[in-house]
């Protein structure tokens, strides 16, 4: 990933927010496909709303300098059943063009 702007810091600097970025049509949109998730378990809800992870040393292998990447598995599912759609309309309308100009030559 690339250096981003920080726009918050916490803790004294100790922890470094960047800022919100859209990798969507990025050679990086791919980049965290296949990766295991990490605390799934350490998960929870705080505040009556918000999420909020138990993240142990043991989950990042005991590293102390990481980043962690949030993603919404259904925003992923989502932009899958949008390309499965595109593609499928893509090949309806190419057949149809092709039926269309079969039958005109009978």
């Amino acid at each position: 990933m690339g250096q981003q702007a920080i726009v918050a810091s916490y803790f004294n600097g100790d922890i470094k927010q960047n800022g919100n970025h859209t990798k969507l049509l990025s050679p990086e949109f791919f980049e965290m496909w296949g990766r295991t998730a990490i605390a799934e378990n350490g998960h929870y809800q705080a505040n009556g709303y918000a999420n909020a992870w138990d993240i142990m040393p043991s989950d990042v292998e005991e590293k102390e300098d990481y980043t962690l990447v949030l993603e919404m598995t259904s925003q992923r599912l989502f932009y899958i059943t949008f390309f499965v759609s595109l593609v499928t309309m893509l090949f309806v309308a190419i057949l149809s063009l092709v039926l269309v100009k079969w039958i005109k030559k009978r």
